[in-house]
């Protein structure tokens, strides 16, 4: 199971990504550090190396046990009615117990923490990609907010100028104070964008520190995935096999089978053998005593009682729930990849549609100011062109940044976002190259995280 999921994660061939070096992109450079951060990557981490004690833990119902134990009694006794004395025992015996047959304990117990480590694993990778599309998300959004501002200032810059003109021309009676008016409140409505803009800026500001550390001066939107799936139904193929979400229901489905086989081999019998060692010394020397003795045991219980019988109608109820929920996962698992892919096409013809839209706007523009020059146009035309400009800009780059987020979005859904997708070295890579802690009861913070 565990191979089949590292090579599931591995296959990257279905969609790839276009990079320049990290020289002139260095997205790669970033999304390191981000996974270097992430303190929930390391706690999925210490999950796993807990979930992988719990293998050999797995396995001790089958281990090889001894006892050692010791007692010393002290009393009084008296024979036919002669004088009481003081009697004292000492007692010392060795057992060596070996299970011969659980009832499968041990093997169901082994099979159950496999599932749990693989589990775990799943684990590490949603959260790995979380880290990784919100990373990138916060990497575009900083992108387009600046592009933004720089936007709104320039078009603040602008309707300054163009006030300072307007009231120029008051003064000399080439316009009216109405148009000086209509000026100054497209200004107050373009600083008032000018605002939110700035916020937005330092929103994404925020959120960029929260994965990535330092801001850089310059930073560029990361490179668009190519060759994506052809079809919709093709990215819900790749989401059923690949989706790490979608495979831990279907691990969490495996692990409630194997509930029901764990109350299967409670009811069945258990052979132990066992050997004993005793010796006892006294002050009586009749009661001096060595002795060794071996025994089979067999259990088993007689009947099932109505503890076993809630147990496993429970069972059947908790695996019929995951049942439901592994069908549901398998549609909305697809369904969300195939929306993504939509959505990845849908923006990438937006993208077009906007440059186009600016284009005009930008002709139409010039072609207004020049009538109003001749005074076939008013000045209310020419603020109009000019803000119609404004907005095309503005819904290019947003267009621009969700295009790009949105082609990440779509290798989310299909379970291919991961540190090999970017070549990145991934903070976990193998369960047997985890280090284990030397110290058993020891490791623990020494500071109090939580105090009344």
């Amino acid at each position: 199971m565990f191979a089949r999921i590292l090579m599931a994660f591995g296959l990257i061939g279905a969609v790839s990504l276009a990079y320049a070096d990290n020289e002139t992109n260095p997205i790669q450079t970033y999304l390191q550090q981000a996974l270097i951060k992430s303190e929930l990557l390391q706690a999925e981490i210490e999950t796993i190396k807990s979930v992988r004690e719990e293998l050999i833990i797995a396995g001790s119902s089958m281990d090889l046990s001894t006892t050692l134990s010791s007692n010393i009694n002290r009393g009084e006794r008296a024979i036919n009615g002669a004088s009481s004395i003081g009697t004292e025992n000492e007692n010392l015996s060795l057992t060596v117990t070996k299970p011969i047959y659980d009832g499968g304990e041990a093997k169901v117990d082994l099979n159950t923490a496999r599932l749990k480590l693989d589990n775990a694993i799943l684990s590490y990778r949603v959260v790995e990609q979380n880290v990784l599309i919100n990373a990138l998300t916060a990497h575009v959004n900083l992108v387009t907010a600046r592009q933004r501002l720089q936007v709104e200032q320039t078009n603040v810059e602008r309707l300054k100028q163009q006030v300072s003109a307007s009231e120029l021309r008051v003064q000399l009676g080439d316009t009216t104070p109405t148009q000086l008016a209509l000026t100054q409140s497209r200004l107050a409505r373009a600083e008032a964008s000018l605002i939110s803009a700035e916020t937005q800026l330092n929103i994404a500001s925020a959120t960029y520190r929260r994965f990535f550390g330092q801001i850089p001066s310059q930073l560029t939107l990361p490179e668009v995935i190519t060759n994506q799936p052809t079809s919709a139904g093709l990215a819900g193929d790749l989401a059923l096999d690949n989706h790490p979400g979608h495979q831990q229901v279907k691990v969490n489905e495996r692990l409630t089978r194997f509930g029901i086989d764990t109350l299967v081999t409670q009811i069945r019998p258990q052979i132990v053998f066992s050997v004993t060692g005793s010796t006892t010394n006294s002050n009586v020397a009749a009661s001096n005593i060595d002795s060794i003795s071996a025994a089979i045991t067999l259990t088993t219980p007689l009947y099932a009682t109505n503890t076993s019988r809630a147990k496993s109608r429970a069972l059947v109820a908790d695996h019929k729930s995951m049942m439901l929920r592994l069908t549901d996962s398998e549609l909305v698992t697809r369904l969300n990849a195939e929306n993504a892919y939509r959505q990845f096409i849908a923006d990438k013809s937006l993208i077009n549609a906007n440059q186009a839209e600016r284009d005009a706007a930008s002709l139409f523009r010039d072609g207004v100011r020049k009538e109003v020059e001749f005074g076939l146009k008013t000045l209310l035309d020419l603020l109009d062109a000019e803000q119609d400009v404004v907005n095309a800009e503005l819904s290019l780059i947003s267009t621009r940044g969700n295009y790009v987020l949105s082609g990440y979005n779509l290798l989310s859904h299909m379970g291919q976002l991961n540190a090999e997708a970017f070549e990145l070295v991934p903070t976990f890579i193998a369960v047997d190259e985890l280090p284990r802690y030397d110290v058993p009861f020891g490791g623990f913070p020494s500071q109090v995280i939580y105090q009344d």
